[in-house]
């Protein structure tokens, strides 16, 4: 007749060996499972700051041109030099943050193209300001606030917004898309954790208590052929 519990038949050395072996094969399986988890959520933690980088560098390009903007006008109205260098200061760095905010979304197609369309209007808003800047250097000032009042610099600042808007709109999408997935990552790795460390616990206890059963069983074997002998039995 087969044995119905093998392991308790084996001998005292296997059954350490199959105590280690056990035990240790769960932690490889459950050491490259959180490995792998562990690597998305690393992955879609970047992606997440990543989005939230490129929203800080979209929305600082909007603020410096809307700085030119007003800088221009109150330089305009005042022929204060301050705002007139505070718009060429800001014009300055809008060219750099829109190269970077390229590179930033280089595998992107579509946002590619939306910041190209913001670096084509915005060149157009700042040679429309250098243009009335010129007005009131060259002592036509009131040419310049005629020119103003057009609201053409109003337009072509709204050409940059479209873009600009629809740019900031989609890297939001993005971020909260990339949000939800690190959370996801980090609940998977949470649960793959627990799993693991009360699989762990089951196992070393269910080990355990067939290696002190064995070990029980033999004894008492032990003590019934002491006795048996004892009383010359077979």
């Amino acid at each position: 007749m087969v044995s119905r519990r093998p392991f308790a038949t084996l001998t005292i050395a296997k059954k350490g060996g199959v105590l280690v072996a056990i035990p240790f094969v769960a932690q490889i399986v459950f050491g490259v499972a959180l490995l792998v988890v562990s690597r998305k959520a690393v992955e879609a933690h970047g992606w997440e700051l990543h989005s939230q980088q490129v929203l800080n560098d979209a929305y600082s390009v909007k603020t410096s041109l809307l700085l030119t903007q007003a800088s221009l006008r109150a330089y305009v109205l005042t022929e204060n030099t301050d705002f007139l260098a505070d718009c060429r200061a800001a014009q300055r760095s809008v060219p750099p943050a829109l190269s970077g905010l390229f590179r930033l979304v280089s595998d992107n197609a579509a946002q590619r193209r939306r910041v190209q369309q913001m670096a084509t209007s915005a060149g157009a808003v700042v040679d429309f300001q250098n243009a009335n800047a010129g007005l009131v250097l060259n002592g036509r000032r009131p040419e310049s606030i005629r020119w103003v009042a057009t609201e053409a610099g109003k337009h072509l600042m709204e050409n940059f917004l479209v873009p600009a808007d629809a740019f900031v709109a989609e890297e939001q999408r993005l971020a909260a898309l990339r949000h939800a997935q690190a959370s996801k990552s980090n609940q998977s790795t949470i649960a793959i954790v627990a799993v693991g460390v009360t699989l762990n616990l089951l196992l070393a206890v269910g080990l355990a208590i067939a290696f002190i059963s064995g070990i029980s069983r033999r004894l008492l074997v032990l003590t019934e052929n002491a006795r048996r002998l004892e009383a010359q039995e077979e």
